[in-house]
């Protein structure tokens, strides 16, 4: 599952209640293990999201090149 935006999410045995609106990547590995990635996001992991797994890697927003 991926969400620009997400805030919440009910299906497939997944339920998520965000505190504000996030950019997520969620899915099962090959051996059946949840993963995440979590844009842009400052803070802890949200509790609505922490309970599905621990695994979560973070992405920045990358800074812009400046133009020579």
């Amino acid at each position: 599952m991926a969400a620009g935006g997400l805030k919440s999410f009910q299906g497939g045995g997944v339920e998520i209640s965000m505190p504000a609106r996030a950019d997520v990547a969620l899915w099962k590995d090959k051996n059946g293990t949840w993963r995440g990635v979590l844009h842009d996001w400052d803070g802890p992991v949200p509790a609505a999201l922490s309970v599905i797994t621990g695994d979560w890697s973070r992405v920045a927003v990358p800074v812009a090149l400046k133009e020579k």
